[in-house]
């Protein structure tokens, strides 16, 4: 039955100021989600390690939070209730997915929810996107395809993450960056297309007959949130442009020493065996190993497993040489000075060794792997190290985390882990190093370890460099003692 009071109070709340203001912030989320995608098609998951990254991804996902609730009001005036409950469901969800990824920023905990943040997120985008197409919605055709574009993003991205989750192809986590860059940029089409919704709305309000004047403290509060939205924006992005501009200089200029570097573990290779372990499940692992000098194959020697930073990944089997401690321990002084079996595999792109947000770790291969070379070489069980610098760093925590029992020290420089692990890390030799002003790897994650561990009862060293960013190796390969600390240490002391 019609009902002059619902009728005046619905003219009244979706007055033309509203949509005014409603497509202002829709088009404040579509500059945003481009300025974002073209520094994602820019870093890749290099994005993820600026320092503002995080600050950025909250001023874009509230600029986007305040356009949606203009969309939601405009549900609850037009009475598309389906369309209105599955949307408020959905910005529930999308805010719940970005706590979990800006908590991250604080805690490497989290990052075990947010994929499942994210499968909840996309879960509810597919129900939302049908309800706009096939509701009462879905007779207005902006709606209709804003509702298909919803759904279709949201299900290849579902469809993607399920995959991943589930996949064992090593190549999975990029091929899941890729995809998720295409859909970020063609998700901006569905704030445009709110947009000319709106726009076709104004051409059949009338503010100057049936509805009352929009209240001046909602007139202002909008101006005043539209302007600070807009100052932040600015602000930040250009912040976030430019440390990703000094991020791809810093890459550029790099390319010099990548080359030298490379050339550098051509040298070092000449020293190694190329092998290739495949493991249970059928993956390949590509490494190097370097015998003692002078082998003899009746005594037992330790066991040093080096795991390169991130710039290293690939299937050539020889770039891993140049991350140290790779070049140190080869030299013939070390080599001489403390004998050891020197392992150094090499990670496939888009893999890790463990501990690195959404990129599947190859642990378990590597652990098969040393496995059968102690059935082929005479390694002292007891003497077993793991030496990691940055991904590497991950790495190691990562390695005497899952397998404390197999490793006698370790030595994680600029990584994280998860400081749950502390209790059954009290038994493991461990001398961990990071830059106070690291701004790859926080330096947080290093302390968390060291004081889980502590409060464990165990006792690690942990040096901290507090002028240093990420590249402290020349510091910590200056540390007095540390080698002759590192091959000291056997799992029965």
């Amino acid at each position: 039955m019609y009902s002059p009071h619902i009728s005046l109070w619905a003219l009244y709340v979706m007055s033309k100021k509203y949509y005014f203001f409603g497509i202002f912030f829709l088009g404040a989320t579509i500059v945003a989600g481009l300025w974002n995608s073209i520094i994602r098609f820019q870093l890749g998951p290099r994005m993820y390690s600026l320092e503002t990254f995080f600050d950025w991804a909250l001023v874009t996902n509230v600029i986007a939070l305040v356009g949606s609730l203009f969309v939601l009001k405009y549900y609850h005036y037009k009475r598309y209730q389906f369309t209105l409950v599955s949307g408020i469901i959905a910005a529930i969800a999308n805010l719940y997915a970005f706590v979990i990824l800006y908590s991250m920023s604080g805690s490497v905990q989290f990052m075990n929810y947010y994929l499942p943040a994210l499968i909840i997120m996309l879960g509810t985008g597919i129900v939302y996107g049908l309800t706009l197409v096939f509701s009462i919605a879905g007779q207005r055709i902006c709606l209709r395809v804003a509702g298909l574009f919803t759904f279709l993003i949201s299900a290849v991205l579902f469809g993607s993450i399920i995959w991943f989750m589930s996949s064992v192809d090593l190549q999975a986590s990029a091929i899941l960056e890729k995809i998720s860059q295409w859909a970020s940029l063609v998700a901006n089409i569905v704030p445009a297309l709110y947009i000319l919704n709106f726009i076709s709305e104004l051409d059949v309000i009338d503010d100057t007959s049936h509805s009352t004047p929009m209240p001046r403290y909602l007139k202002h509060g909008s101006v005043v949130i539209g302007a600070i939205a807009t100052m932040f924006l600015l602000v930040y992005g250009v912040m976030i442009t430019g440390e990703s501009s000094i991020l791809k200089a810093e890459g550029a200029s790099n390319q010099h020493w990548e080359k030298r570097n490379y050339e550098l573990a051509v040298k070092l290779s000449q020293q190694f065996e190329a092998r290739e372990f495949i493991g249970s499940n059928g993956d390949t692992l590509l490494y190097r190993l370097l015998k003692p000098l002078d082998h003899d194959p009746e005594e037992k020697y330790p066991l040093v497993v080096s795991l390169h930073h991130g710039g290293l990944h690939g299937n050539d089997n020889i770039k891993q040489l140049s991350s140290q401690p790779v070049p140190l321990l080869a030299g013939d002084d070390n080599r001489s000075k403390y004998p050891a079996f020197l392992f150094a595999p090499q990670s496939p792109e888009g893999t890790s060794f463990g501990r690195i947000p959404y990129y599947p770790s190859i642990d378990s291969l590597v652990f098969e792997a040393i496995i059968e070379l102690e059935r082929e070489f005479e390694i002292d069980e007891k003497k077993r190290y793991v030496v990691g610098i940055s991904g590497g760093g991950y790495g190691a925590w990562n390695f005497i985390s899952a397998h404390p029992e197999m490793f006698a020290a370790a030595i994680p420089i600029c990584g994280g882990g998860d400081p749950k692990y502390g209790p059954d890390l009290t038994k493991v030799a461990i001398w961990a190093f990071h830059g106070k002003n690291d701004k790859s790897v926080p330096v947080q994650l290093s302390r968390d370890m060291i004081n889980a561990i502590k409060a464990a009862g165990g006792n690690p060293r942990y040096t901290e460099y507090p002028d240093k960013g990420h590249g402290i190796w020349q510091e910590v390969k200056a540390t007095p003692g540390l080698l002759e600390w590192l091959f000291s240490q056997r799992k029965d002391t």
